[in-house]
């Protein structure tokens, strides 16, 4: 895992197993990590709303190994080495060309898509619902009565199904 520390494919990883959107985990700094409690807060200035994410084991392992560089609070967690800025918005999309993936193959975004996918498809196995993938993907409820009176954060289910996704995932990092 330690080669990919310092490489820009790893925010393509914390991507993948957070079930964020790509200029969330690419944009990631470390005062939103609490690394005691294992939760990012993706602050309300960045989407609609406020959004916390319990990271998986092999995520927070991740994270903890890149928490032993010197940075700051304010500091990206996946930043260029090149420029110690973040990186491109471009980056990512670049990597998986360099790995030969056409664009309509495999997207920083079509990742979202794929945890929707499998854990639809997996409801039975891992036990919650299709309401917890969607808080996962810190979608709203699309019914305007029904999120009038729905507004459970399942914070628990959430931290149940991304662990589940994280050992689904293996150690690929």
């Amino acid at each position: 895992m330690a080669h990919l520390l310092h490489h820009h494919c790893a925010d393509y990883f914390f991507q993948l197993y957070t079930a964020t959107r790509h200029s969330e985990a690419r944009l990631a700094q470390w005062q939103e990590i609490d690394l005691q409690t294992g939760v990012w807060t993706i602050p309300e200035h960045k989407m609609e709303v406020e959004h916390t994410v319990t990271l998986s084991s092999p995520i927070l392992k991740m994270i903890k190994e890149l928490d032993t560089h010197p940075h700051s609070k304010e500091d990206y967690i996946f930043k260029n080495s090149r420029n110690d800025k973040e990186y491109s918005e471009n980056a990512i999309n670049t990597m998986l060309k360099r790995l030969g993936y056409a664009k309509e193959e495999l997207t920083p975004h079509g990742l979202r898509g794929t945890f929707s996918t499998i854990l639809n498809d997996k409801l039975d196995e891992h036990g919650l619902s299709s309401d917890v993938i969607e808080a996962c993907l810190a979608h709203s409820i699309s019914n305007k009565t029904a999120r009038s009176y729905n507004h459970a954060q399942y914070e628990k289910q959430k931290a149940k199904l991304l662990e589940y996704w994280g050992n689904l995932l293996g150690d690929i990092i």
